[in-house]
C-alpha cells in the first residue's frame, strides 16, 4: 500500500505536527508499506512564513533558525521513507496522486491546497 503523508508547510519548520509526520513515516515505512512525505520546498515556506507574519500584522523578514531542523535531521527521522518537498502545485499533485491513501491534518491551509489538487477520483483523505 502506498501512503502519503502530506503537510504543506515543510518539514524544517519543526512543529508537532511535522515531527509526528517523520516518526510516522519512520514507523510505517519498518512496516513495509510504500511512505513517502509531500511538502513546500524551503522557498516557498520561507514565502509562507512572511505572508501569514502580514496577515497576522506583525510583518516580519527574517524568521528564528533556532526552531528549524536541518536536512540532515530530517533524513534522520524519516527513516526508509521518501520525502518530496515540491517546487510547484502541479509536481505536489502527481505525488498526492500517486498513493493509494493521504494522510493530512484537518487544518484550512492544508485541505484549502488539498481542494486545488483533487482530481475526478482522488485518493481517500
Amino acid at each position: 500500500m502506498k501512503i502519503c503523508l502530506y503537510s504543506f508547510p515543510n518539514l524544517a519548520h519543526g512543529g508537532g505536527f511535522e515531527r509526528y509526520l517523520m516518526s510516522l513515516g519512520k514507523e510505517l515505512s519498518k512496516r513495509g508499506f510504500d511512505v513517502s512525505i509531500v511538502t513546500i520546498d524551503r522557498t516557498w515556506q520561507y514565502r509562507l512564513e512572511f505572508a501569514l507574519s502580514i496577515l497576522y500584522l506583525k510583518p516580519r523578514l527574517k524568521f528564528p533558525e533556532k526552531f528549524r531542523l536541518s536536512v540532515k535531521e530530517i533524513h534522520e527521522s524519516i527513516g526508509k521513507s521518501k520525502l518530496f518537498e515540491v517546487k510547484s502545485l502541479k509536481e505536489m499533485k502527481k505525488y498526492l496522486n500517486y498513493a493509494d491513501v493521504i494522510y493530512s491534518k484537518n487544518e484550512i491551509l492544508d485541505l484549502t491546497v488539498l481542494n486545488f489538487l483533487k482530481d475526478a477520483k482522488p485518493p481517500p483523505i
